[in-house]
């Protein structure tokens, strides 16, 4: 029999010392449950638990593996040392780390991801809860997952392994659902219109010297880069919701699944948004400064849209963004950007606004009538004559859409940073050629008048 070699030989090996191990004692350590033992997030937050009757304190050490179930060699894995409280990953290539959980660090491998900033862990009784914010890339992707579990304890003693759920893998390579109809604002090709006669202002007071951001990719300091979005089926279980903006919000309850992402992870400071794209029914349901509470979530504000339909939100209305825009309709998706074509205008930020907003915006986010500044709903263009042939692929993709579909302001944040979702195959590197890009490579096109 030839040698076992890769991930799998490390898994064969861990068996094999496990059920060696002396089946002796009442403390023997014992895996428990994982939770959600089925699901479609990716990321996705992990719920492990694992018992030893001593104490959670006499754990040594947990594991915790996801692995394709047709290709076990395919996996990924983490190792926690209870009595270091250092987090260990293997994503098919080595073992990394390690690293405490809440550091703020992302542990990457060939199969898939850990985020360790959004992992924590923690002990009652007898009981050890570990989360784990785990991704997978496209070598897991699609694919049906195994989860498994084990644990050992300070004597030796150890567990066997548990499979304690099984999951499918979203693919990151369809979006099989419209955003909005064809002739949508979001949709349409603005590449002839006319240039705004404030033009030179607007792209004066953003920054004529200033880069483009990409504010999508992998990871940074730990969390993923972006604002993701996830499918659900018209069956999703709706739950109770509350807004601090109430009189501009659709009410509750809202569609949230157990394992819904959040901008910037779960637990996250910033804007921590939640799309989520029922595709049975083609709505939209949009959610800022998201918050799990108990019986329900709470909220900044929040927005349902109907993506068979062009209506806008009542003028004045914010929605999950400041502008009252659809967040989703302006990501950069990687699957687009992979196919070679993104056919639709981009979300991008400003930091400084003025009382004013143009169709499809809605809504403003600042108090100062200075006309130079530009309002919500400004739709800028990359100049026809830039030339992008030395850019790589994806960032290519991206700045061909901004000539022929330019990009929407959505929101008050770091100026000229474009919006994108996460997504674990992002080659941050090419995406970085963005930044070569300047302001004063852009022009404001005329769109609609400037409401107030």
């Amino acid at each position: 029999m030839g040698m076992l070699r890769g991930p799998l030989a490390g898994l064969t090996v861990a068996l094999a010392l496990f059920h060696a191990a002396a089946a002796v004692g009442a403390s023997r350590p014992a895996p428990g449950t994982v939770s959600p033992a089925a699901g479609a997030g990716n990321p996705t937050l992990f719920t492990a638990t694992f018992t030893d009757a001593d104490g959670w304190r006499d754990l040594d050490t947990v594991w915790f593996t996801l692995r394709s179930r047709l290709e076990p060699a395919r996996s990924v894995r983490v190792l926690y040392r209870v009595a270091t409280n250092r987090l260990s990953f293997n994503g098919g290539t080595a073992w990394r780390g390690s690293a405490g959980p809440g550091a703020f660090v992302a542990l990457a491998g060939t199969w898939g991801r850990l985020y360790v900033r959004h992992c924590r862990a923690s002990g009652v009784g007898a009981t050890l809860t570990l989360r784990l914010y785990l991704g997978v890339k496209a070598g897991l992707e699609d694919r049906d997952l195994e989860v498994l579990i084990a644990a050992r304890d300070r004597s030796g003693l150890t567990s066997a392994w548990k499979i304690a759920g099984a999951r499918r893998a979203p693919s990151s390579k369809v979006f099989a659902f419209p955003v909005f109809p064809a002739d949508n604002p979001w949709n349409t090709d603005i590449s002839a219109a006319p240039v705004h006669p404030n033009s030179d202002a607007f792209i004066a007071s953003i920054g004529a010297s200033t880069g483009l951001h990409p504010d999508f990719g992998t990871a940074w300091e730990g969390s993923p880069i972006g604002i993701p979005y996830v499918r659900i089926g018209g069956a999703q279980p709706q739950v109770p919701i509350s807004f601090y903006y109430p009189d501009e919000s659709d009410p509750g309850p809202y569609p949230i699944p157990g394992a819904a992402l959040i901008e910037g992870g779960p637990y996250a400071s910033g804007d921590r948004h939640i799309l989520l794209v029922d595709v049975d029914n083609l709505l939209l349901w949009e959610i800022y400064d998201a918050r799990r509470v108990t019986g329900g979530w709470a909220a900044g504000s929040g927005a349902k849209f109907d993506l068979t339909s062009n209506a806008l939100r009542p003028d004045g209305w914010t929605s999950a963004d400041a502008a009252g825009l659809p967040i989703l309709a302006g990501l950069v998706r990687y699957e687009e950007a992979q196919a070679g074509a993104i056919n639709h205008a981009l979300r991008f930020t400003a930091s400084r606004t003025q009382r004013g907003y143009i169709h499809p915006a809605t809504h403003f986010a600042s108090s100062s009538t200075d006309a130079a500044l530009p309002p919500m709903g400004l739709r800028v263009r990359l100049k026809a004559g830039y030339d992008t042939s030395g850019f790589p692929a994806p960032a290519r993709v991206v700045l061909e859409a901004l000539k022929k579909y330019g990009m929407i302001l959505a929101d008050n944040g770091s100026d000229w940073f474009i919006s994108g979702a996460p997504n674990e195959n992002w080659d941050d590197e090419a995406l970085a050629a963005i930044r070569a890009v300047k302001g004063a490579d852009f022009e404001a096109v005329y769109t609609g008048p400037i409401l107030r």
